[in-house]
């Protein structure tokens, strides 16, 4: 069945902190599938540690992946997409922890953005790799908007707020139309502490130019449970925590690109 509903190009979102451990793997996985069940979704794996593509359960050895679309070698992009029952997957490669060697041309940069403005898809969605690097460059070059995910530690508070800079040099360089859409506080748990960083990403708003969501994603046991599984947990527990913060994170999301006008 074909789910493709927008007549826009893909709309491009980047998930990323530059501090490992945020969840942003899990939170692009449980978009992805959610958006998957109206829309026509391809999630990229841009991470060297390759997250994305073990929870979604497709294949790390024999496929071509992630690193044969930046070597462009294939001679169809199909070649290097693995289907899922909700949403498409390019595969990570963990080759690319050594990205900045393999690809030392600055054209390189450009490379994923030429692609997936031809891409047959309502979402593309790319998990990053959580240091700063050629790759996170290459994300930003080729994305519409980027969601910052967090937990409530200062490191990560901190990564949150490093991605404006980064933001502001792409845009004076070489994408001028990327956006900061939005700061997802991830495992979230009713404490002292939690509140606090709510608090300070509240107050950070002004100074980053982006709201965070009003949808807190909560702490759950589930989501190790999924991963056992390769599933999502909005797949594997709908009624779980996780699954219902994220169908409300979903719409919040759309709202703010129908309201930025892309859809």
């Amino acid at each position: 069945m074909n789910k493709r509903k927008l007549s826009c190009d893909p709309i491009v979102i980047m998930f990323t902190n530059n501090k490992g451990g945020c969840g942003k793997s899990s939170e692009c996985i449980e978009l992805a599938y959610i958006l998957g069940q109206k829309y026509k979704v391809l999630a990229i794996d841009m991470d060297p540690q390759c997250n994305l593509s073990l929870y979604s359960d497709v294949d790390l050895e024999e496929h071509k992946n992630v690193k044969h679309v930046l070597d462009v070698d294939f001679d169809s992009i199909d070649e290097c997409i693995q289907r899922t029952p909700s949403y498409d997957v390019i595969a990570g490669n963990r080759e690319l922890v050594n990205a900045s060697k393999l690809y030392p041309d600055s054209d390189e940069e450009y490379i994923l953005q030429e692609l997936v403005s031809e891409l047959d898809y309502d979402f593309i969605l790319l998990d990053s790799a959580p240091a700063q690097s050629l790759l996170s460059i290459i994300e930003y070059t080729a994305s519409d908007y980027v969601i910052g995910v967090t937990e409530c530690d200062d490191g990560s508070l901190l990564g949150i707020r490093n991605i404006k800079e980064d933001i502001k040099t792409i845009t004076k360089r070489r994408n001028k139309k990327l956006k900061y859409l939005g700061v997802i506080l991830n495992k979230y748990e009713n404490t002292n502490i939690n509140k606090l960083a709510m608090d300070q990403l509240d107050e950070l708003a002004e100074e980053i130019g982006c709201r965070p969501f009003n949808t807190k994603i909560r702490k759950s046991s589930k989501s190790s449970e999924a991963k056992l599984m390769r599933q999502s947990v909005s797949e594997y527990d709908k009624r779980n925590n996780i699954a219902i913060d994220n169908a409300e994170l979903a719409k919040e999301v759309l709202k703010r690109i129908k309201v930025d006008g892309r859809m």
